[in-house]
């Protein structure tokens, strides 16, 4: 099968390639359509939902049937327990044509002075590096925030397969 995911970072194509290993897996740089940090669960989803559509549609447009699109977009959500009041997830869609499969990873909390620098326009990885807590501007695109926080504990990669875990169990699991 060929899966097309709806990003060229390579993080989220790593955590792809790792759950869907003998598939073929290609790049789209696909758009999210929503802000550059998503601030809320649903805004998440959506911006996931758009880039596996998107992904999905650029290898199916060329006659390819077997296939499907994946989109994974992390953002962070408000919630009134959160000691910051926001949790950060990472939504995973595959989408195939027909329906969403979506899946969530667990959720953490980003420092106060990190969400303080964080809206629409400026993403947690950019916070992170104003804040001084990284020399990395992108580091979205490698260890991630989360490796920071759990002191080399879990890296981006492994926290977006959580969530990709659950969509393609979702996937896999579908009723006919």
């Amino acid at each position: 099968m060929k899966i097309c995911v709806g990003s060229i970072n390579p993080v989220k194509l790593g955590a792809v390639m790792e759950l869907f290993p003998n598939d073929e897996i290609i790049s789209y740089k696909a758009n999210s359509s929503v802000n550059e940090q998503p601030m809320s669960l649903d805004e998440t989803l959506k911006g996931a939902k758009n880039r596996a559509f998107e992904a999905y549609n650029s290898i199916s447009a060329s006659g390819i049937t077997k296939c499907l699109g994946v989109g994974i977009e992390s953002g962070i959500m408000p919630s009134k327990e959160a000691k910051t009041g926001y949790f950060n997830t990472c939504a995973s869609v595959i989408y195939n044509g027909n329906e969403y499969f979506i899946g969530l990873s667990s959720g953490f909390e980003h420092p106060k002075e990190v969400l303080k620098l964080v809206n629409k326009d400026c993403d947690v990885s950019k916070a992170y590096f104003k804040a001084g807590l990284t020399p990395d501007p992108r580091i979205g695109y490698s260890k991630g925030a989360i490796f920071i926080l759990t002191k080399g504990l879990i890296d981006r990669k492994e926290y977006t397969k959580q969530g990709l875990m659950i969509a393609k169990a979702s996937f896999e699991n579908k009723s006919e």
